[in-house]
């Protein structure tokens, strides 16, 4: 820390410059960032999380909040992705049962035949094993994606930063099969569309902090190498889970 007065450089938390005596405040301030790191009494990392997520949501500035999150200093952006891998299991098991519901009333109700393939699909560990794999394998990736941006960048963010800046920016990713499920898309192109789109403006929030932040000018090359990774691996993986569920039932 600096004097506001004189400019000397001052240790952390000193109340008082040493070269002109002018009172620095920083015992008056301590208490205030204290209390704003938490949210209603929650720990710092919980009340990071949640700040960020409710003025991603309830704001117009979501590249703000990604921003914000180079600052964080804690794992909150790896609870995070916690959570988004949970809720997108989740979710696919839901999808897994309705569709089973829609086999039903398919085969005119014919639950000896439902039952026999629900049990193949959940025996197999399909429901849960190729949702779980694919979305472990696509939060890596895009962590590892990121990181290589930022290093093509010459930039100077450490693997903390690299993770939330991933994760936060998933969070159109995170929502959008929570969103699909209340609107009662659960198979076909509207559901893969919406998905699509929450990917994009992921990509585009991912390039526009690592730019900002790496200070660089020109990141179409790094940003096209992002890309291509990304994109591979959806649609490698959605192929493979395609695959595996034909084989299923």
């Amino acid at each position: 820390m600096f004097c506001s007065k004189c400019g000397a450089q001052l240790p952390d938390g000193a109340a008082f410059c040493g070269s002109c005596g002018n009172p620095t405040g920083a015992n008056a301030q301590q208490p205030k960032q204290a209390s704003g790191n938490a949210l209603n009494g929650m720990p710092p990392i919980l009340g990071n999380l949640l700040k960020r997520v409710i003025g991603f949501f309830t704001g117009t500035r979501q590249e703000a909040v990604v921003l914000d999150s180079v600052k964080d200093t804690t794992w909150s952006g790896a609870i995070l992705a916690g959570v988004g891998i949970l809720v997108f299991v989740l979710t696919q098991l839901l999808n897994v049962v309705h569709l089973l519901r829609a086999f039903l009333q398919y085969t005119g109700g014919d639950y000896g035949e439902a039952q026999e393939v629900a049990s193949r699909y959940f025996e197999t560990g399909a429901a849960f094993g190729l949702s779980l794999l694919f979305a472990v394998v696509y939060a890596a990736a895009l962590v590892g994606a990121t990181f290589l941006m930022v290093k093509m960048l010459k930039g100077n963010l450490s693997f903390l930063n690299v993770v939330n800046i991933a994760a936060y920016a998933s969070l159109p990713v995170i929502a959008m099969p929570i969103l699909n499920l209340v609107l009662g898309f659960i198979w076909g192109l509207l559901p893969m569309l919406f998905m699509a789109v929450a990917m994009v403006a992921s990509f585009y929030l991912i390039y526009r902090t690592v730019s900002e932040t790496c200070g660089a000018k020109n990141a179409f090359v790094p940003y096209t190498i992002f890309t291509t990774i990304m994109l591979l691996v959806v649609f490698l993986g959605a192929y493979f889970i395609f695959d595996v569920s034909l084989d299923v039932f």
